[in-house]
């Protein structure tokens, strides 16, 4: 199986042998119809010049007498043959008039010719101003030319007198010589070049790019690894900030959160086992006990037991909700209810005990609260355990208050007491299952330690929130809040 570093740089290599040979061709491309654009108008410039020459050779003659050996058969057989070099060549790399003369040509005898090679001309022909063909490369000299064809002609003038028409078979771009070939194929050598030098450096690149992509993804997966085998102290080290940071910032809260989750599972088998141990071994001894002869089963003996049933039972129900809640599974027959209601009821059930300590106990519902959708067994049971806390740490004459206020979105229930309040260092875990801030409080007074998320479990099963604040010595406040919904 190939690394992702080895495919990344493969991908990136084939990505930039497509880019560089779609922009070598491009380039290609473009040299090729600038080229082409510019020997198109290189060939116009040629025809304007042969006029301009043949008018000359008129002038400095008053006749076109010799200039049919310009354009004799012949001299068609020489211009085909020079066709591809002469395009290469312009009149100033011609022979000079000296030479002209000893051709048999004068004047501008040989600019003319070496302008009618560059053209690539096929067949040229030279008629007079009544339409008789006067010189043509392809030996029809005498002939009378049709007044269409001759419309087509290029007229040649002398003052303000026309003494020719000038016709000229040329292709519209003339043939590459052997210059404009070797400088196309110079070109196309360039940019296949660059081309091929952009995709290695682009590959280069791509190789040291994927290189630090893949190291940070190595070191996620051994660190992966190392959790899949139990190891849950793996973690990566962050570098950057970019997406792969970001992946490894994840990774390592991740590997907290499944450290702490771990945690809590162990110290809740050890709570579970601790709680279910001293029951069951009153009611073992009270059993031996009564098997040895040493008690009798009256009801003396019996009651201690049924307590001990009792709180078994109590800390089993309370396990069964606490997963039921992890799960997103408790049940609840959720009903229109009123939240002052709901207060009045708690309160209802609380005031006798909070009487009996001295405590003054206070019902704020101010205004009127809009309906919320809730199974109100399951509230009061909440509200329950919330006053049952604020009167368990709330000394003699304290007083506790239990307020329903509205916002927009929720309704607020709040338990404040002026009690002992919270540690600070215990405040972020007293909603942890059997988290008890006093390590020295009996269990069998203090409770199983899994009121407090059960609590939160069911605010979250309504879609609410359970918080707490406190400050040591002036007492503590919990917030329920559950959302507002129509019935």
């Amino acid at each position: 199986m190939r690394s992702i570093s080895t495919r990344l740089t493969l991908t990136l290599v084939v990505v930039a042998l497509v880019a560089g040979a779609a922009t070598a061709g491009a380039v290609i491309w473009s040299a090729s119809r600038t080229f082409s654009g510019y020997r198109a108008e290189r060939g116009d410039l040629r025809v304007a010049e042969v006029q301009e020459l043949l008018g000359a050779y008129y002038a400095a003659r008053g006749s076109w007498d010799g200039v049919s050996s310009l354009l004799a058969p012949g001299h068609d057989g020489m211009l085909q043959q020079h066709r591809g070099m002469g395009a290469g060549m312009g009149p100033g790399m011609g022979m000079g008039p000296g030479m002209g003369h000893g051709m048999g040509m004068q004047g501008t005898a040989m600019p003319t010719m070496m302008a009618l090679m560059d053209l690539g001309a096929e067949r040229v022909q030279l008629a007079g101003p009544d339409g008789r063909l006067i010189a043509d490369t392809g030996g029809q000299a005498g002939e009378m030319l049709t007044p269409a064809t001759l419309a087509g002609g290029l007229p040649i003038s002398v003052g303000n007198k026309v003494v020719g028409i000038l016709l000229i078979d040329r292709p519209a771009v003339p043939p590459l010589s052997m210059v404009d070939a070797a400088y196309n194929r110079r070109t196309t050598l360039s940019a296949v070049a660059s081309g091929l030098g952009a995709a290695l450096l682009a590959g280069l690149a791509g190789s040291i790019l994927a290189r630090r992509i893949a190291r940070p993804l190595q070191t996620l997966t051994a660190a992966a690894g190392r959790m899949a085998r139990h190891d849950l102290t793996a973690r990566v080290q962050v570098q950057g900030t970019d997406e792969l940071a970001q992946l490894g910032t994840e990774f390592n809260r991740m590997a907290e959160e499944l450290g702490r989750q771990e945690q809590l599972r162990r110290t809740m088998v050890a709570d579970v086992a601790h709680e279910l141990r001293t029951p069951v071994a009153i009611l073992r001894s009270q059993f031996e006990a009564i098997q040895d002869g040493a008690a009798e089963p009256t009801a003396e003996t019996l009651l201690p037991m049924h307590d001990e049933v009792l709180r078994l039972t109590r800390l089993l129900d309370d396990l069964q909700v606490l997963s039921l809640t992890d799960a997103g599974q408790l049940p609840l027959h959720r009903r229109p209810v009123a939240p002052a209601e709901l207060a009045e009821q708690a309160a209802a059930a609380f005031r006798a005990a909070a009487v009996s300590k001295e405590i003054d106990f206070q019902v704020d519902a101010v205004g009127t609260a809009p309906t919320i959708m809730a199974d109100p067994d399951r509230i009061k049971q909440v509200l329950l355990n919330l006053l049952g806390n604020a009167l368990r740490h709330t000394p003699l004459g304290g007083a506790i208050t239990l307020g329903v206020t509205a916002t927009t979105t929720d309704v607020q229930f709040a338990v404040i007491d002026t009690g002992e309040g919270i540690n600070p260092a215990d405040l972020p875990h007293i909603f942890d299952r059997f988290y008890r801030g006093d390590k020295s409080r009996s269990r069998s007074g203090g409770g199983s330690g899994l009121g407090l998320a059960i609590a939160r479990g069911i605010a979250a099963s309504h879609g609410g929130t359970l918080t707490a604040s406190s400050t040591p010595g002036d007492g503590s406040r919990f917030t329920l809040s559950l959302p507002i919904t129509q019935a």
